[in-house]
């Protein structure tokens, strides 16, 4: 039987697979195993059996790969890296930005609002009632504050009452009509900056320039559920 060649079997697929066949047309990521089809295997006219046999990874399995209807996993690219002689990384990276870049347009992975049920948690009995308050340091970062309501007799420029907001702090953040709007301890982002969990940073910093009222319970790294 004659091995059915590496282009006739991408074009089979994308056949059967109109809308995947490797490039999509709302990103500018390639799938790499597009790549892998034309920069290497096609240039030494192997079939896609032929191939598989080689780097030992399931004929109808790899097809899919190359023709850009299946991911490129981990163990096909170290296979695949390693037989041929390219970089298994550069193929990793390249299937992460395809795979991100087609998971930002889709409909299935829109942003969802967020749970009501944060807003409601409970919230630590002797936690300072006040407001936020937010500025630019010279580096022109953004520095967080909760600024705690004035109590009678306190002095007008007493400055106890700014607590600049560290990551492990409680907030429960309310509405421009008094009703809760979320509720949680801040956290951080892999990068090291304020998180505040399903909410996103063009909301959370809107409340701090508003200057939204708040509670505040200072190292309440967890909030009840």
């Amino acid at each position: 039987m004659a091995l059915l060649p590496i282009v006739q079997t991408m074009g089979a697929l994308a056949t059967l697979h109109p809308t995947k066949t490797g490039i999509d047309r709302r990103t500018s990521a390639s799938h790499p195993g597009l790549l892998i089809a034309r920069e290497y295997v096609g240039p030494l006219g192997l079939s896609v059996p032929d191939l598989a046999a080689l780097v030992g990874i399931d004929a109808t399995r790899l097809a899919a790969m190359l023709a850009g209807t299946a991911s490129l996993d981990v163990d096909a690219a170290v296979r695949l890296g390693r037989s041929i002689g390219i970089s298994v990384e550069r193929l990793m990276r390249a299937q992460i930005r395809y795979d991100f870049a087609v998971a930002r347009e889709s409909e299935h992975l829109r942003p969802v609002p967020s749970p009501d049920v944060l807003a409601q948690r409970p919230f630590p009995d002797d936690a300072m009632h006040g407001h936020l308050a937010c500025t630019h340091d010279s580096n022109a970062r953004l520095a967080i504050f909760f600024v705690a309501d004035r109590q009678p007799g306190d002095v007008a420029d007493d400055m106890t009452s700014v607590h600049p907001i560290r990551i492990g702090d409680g907030l429960r953040i309310y509405d421009a009509h008094g009703q809760p709007a979320w509720a949680g301890p801040i956290l951080r982002t892999l990068d090291g900056d304020p998180l505040f969990a399903f909410v996103s940073p063009r909301i959370w910093k809107a409340w701090f320039a508003a200057n939204a009222r708040a509670d505040y319970a200072k190292g309440a790294v967890a909030i009840a559920p």
